[in-house]
């Protein structure tokens, strides 16, 4: 492939899943003809993918990145997370089962450590061939959290399911299982599809706070998102959200159900975007954007002074990195010292 077009495709291709170029390019330029760049997953992985954006949807904490997940690379049979930093480790963690006295289960039934391999934690569904890589995280800050979510669940009444059976499914991981093909994958590729081009967010102005929960609409499994943001400029955002989302290269196959636009609403500020599947499949989507600017952006400066400023920082440089108050913003969010 040319190295302009392989250039181009990944300055495009980053937009979606937030890769560096050089990387993308190499892939890009190693990728069979025709093949798609944001492939879709199997079955299995885009139920993994779905339990994953479920369990991360509401974050514990503030984080720089939309649901602290900086940049992902897809594959069909896996999917790499790299995260922010090692103060997202306790929500991270979250991803670990639980299971209580009544074999209800939390956190990803079925989910097991695999290995540590180069500072990149691999983990996987037992029984099956789904997968996710987190990087971004150091082990010992990993460790610490599941060290630490352990005592929680305890405390909870619930045990760590790899204590109860680290190579086999508990018997409440078992009936999650069975289910799992006919109630979760028809609606798995939307939060799938999301998770994997999760850079989509970044582009509708500087993210303050991003939270998201499933409910249902209409008979339909229905996700919502309330995306607090600082927008660039004047303009709607939705509108080229909504373009990007719904490539016919890139994005997914959607269609709009209805759109309410407040922009020109000073005291709501926010607008809403409805969209489902233009192909009939099962599952609906609701993007709540709402934009803060002046008195709000001051406010949520005074309760979060360094966090707000390695926002500033990092999402109004040019290379989008932040500076000397994001380290000591992780630094404290990690309880490190300097020396």
């Amino acid at each position: 492939m040319p190295r302009d077009i392989s250039a181009r495709l990944a300055r495009a291709v980053s937009c979606y899943t937030g890769e560096a170029h050089e990387s993308l390019r190499a892939r890009i330029q190693a990728a069979p003809p025709d093949s798609a760049l944001i492939p879709e997953p199997t079955q299995e992985q885009a139920c993994l993918e779905r339990q994953i954006f479920h369990t991360l949807a509401w974050p514990d904490d503030m984080a720089l990145y939309p649901w602290g997940i900086k940049r992902v690379v897809p594959t069909i049979h896996g999917l790499t997370l790299e995260l922010e930093g090692d103060h997202v480790a306790p929500h991270a963690a979250k991803l670990l089962p639980r299971i209580d006295e009544y074999e209800e289960v939390r956190g990803v039934p079925g989910l097991r450590v695999e290995k540590w391999v180069d500072e990149q934690l691999q983990l996987h569904v037992l029984g099956t061939s789904a997968a996710v890589t987190l990087t971004g995280l150091s082990r010992g800050a990993w460790e610490t959290a599941v060290k630490n979510m352990s005592g929680i669940a305890r405390e909870e009444g619930e045990t760590m399911c790899d204590r109860v059976c680290s190579g086999a499914l508990t018997e409440g991981e078992w009936w999650f299982a069975r289910g799992m093909l006919q109630t979760a994958a028809p609606v798995a590729w939307v939060t799938s599809g999301l998770l994997r081009r999760i850079a989509l967010f970044n582009t509708i102005g500087m993210p303050i706070y991003f939270t998201s929960w499933r409910g249902w609409g209409g008979g339909d499994e229905l996700w919502c998102f309330d995306l607090d943001h600082q927008p660039r400029g004047d303009g709607c955002e939705h509108h080229s959200f909504l373009r990007a989302l719904t490539d016919e290269t890139f994005g997914l196959p959607l269609t709009v159900l209805d759109m309410r636009c407040g922009v020109d609403k000073p005291w709501h500020g926010s607008c809403s975007l409805d969209v489902g599947s233009s192909s009939g499949r099962p599952g609906q989507m609701n993007f709540r954007f709402n934009r803060r600017k002046g008195e709000r952006v001051e406010r949520w400066a005074q309760w979060h002074p360094e966090f707000m400023e390695a926002k500033q920082q990092m999402w109004g440089s040019p290379t989008r990195q932040p500076l000397a108050s994001l380290f000591r913003w992780q630094l404290r969010r990690n309880r490190l010292s300097l020396t």
